[in-house]
This record gives structure tokens, C-alpha cells and sequence, in this order.
């Protein structure tokens, strides 16, 4: 049997059809992923301004809540009470595998009450690893 002369070996020349399919899948996730993230910045909130602090490494299934200034939270553009954010982390956290952490973004002239529920929350939840999202204030800017 002589299989090799079955095989079309082609006229060696560069493929440009499979190239394009490749960047348009490419296209289409840096699409997706950066709606993703403009979803979770609520722009009536307005994080306080900091000196210090360390940029984070966001990962694909942390949790971000909006704390406005009147107290309103706000996640994936959808608005919850207290008690709903409460259930929701606690469904969040038996989903999650125990990397993902909750990343709040206060209102720099929210009170701090509403601050300390939705941290409350987080721990009634088992979740204990949150952070919070300020913006940095530079040091020339403030002298």
C-alpha cells in the first residue's frame, strides 16, 4: 500500500484564511473581556484618592461591589439590598473554590457604616479576602 501518494501536500504557500480566522477569535475575546470589566465600574462612584497602596492582579471570577454615596450597592450593574448581598456571597462562595476574593469600590464620601456591612457580609460568607479600590493621588498634585 503506498499511502503517500494520497496525500495532497499542497503548493507550500502561506495560509491567509486560518490567519484571519485567528484574529477575529482574538477580537472577540479582548471585546468580551473589556465589557466585562467596564460592567463593573459604576460611575456614580467615586473611589477615594491614595498616596500608597499596591496595584492588584485582578482574576477573572473576583466580585466587585459598588458601594455609592447615599449607601446603594450596586453589582453588575444590578442594585441590592443587604441582606441580598449577604445571600448572594454566600452562593458566590459554596460556587468558587476558595481563590476568589471581593474587591470593594466605596464612594470616597459614602459613611463608613455601609463600608463595614458590606464587610460583614463578605465574612458571614467565609470570604475573607477582599480588598479596596481606590485612585492613586500623585504626590506632586497634592503639594
Amino acid at each position: 500500500m503506498n499511502f503517500r501518494a494520497s496525500l495532497d501536500e499542497g503548493d507550500g504557500q502561506f495560509q491567509l484564511a486560518p490567519m484571519i480566522d485567528v484574529v477575529f477569535i482574538m477580537l472577540t475575546f479582548f471585546v468580551a473581556i473589556f465589557g466585562m470589566q467596564q460592567s463593573e465600574r459604576e460611575l456614580e462612584v467615586k473611589p477615594p484618592l491614595s498616596y500608597s497602596g499596591d496595584a492588584i492582579n485582578r482574576k477573572l471570577h473576583d466580585i466587585v461591589i459598588n458601594i455609592r454615596q447615599d449607601g446603594t450597592i450596586i453589582v453588575n450593574r444590578k442594585q441590592w439590598d443587604i441582606n441580598e448581598l449577604r445571600r448572594q456571597l454566600k452562593l458566590f462562595a459554596a460556587a468558587s473554590t476558595g481563590e476568589s476574593s471581593v474587591l470593594i469600590r466605596a464612594d470616597g464620601e459614602a459613611l463608613h457604616q455601609n463600608v463595614v456591612a458590606v464587610m460583614d457580609a463578605c465574612i458571614e460568607a467565609n470570604m475573607y479576602r477582599f480588598s479596596f479600590i481606590t485612585v492613586e493621588k500623585s504626590v506632586k498634585a497634592a503639594h
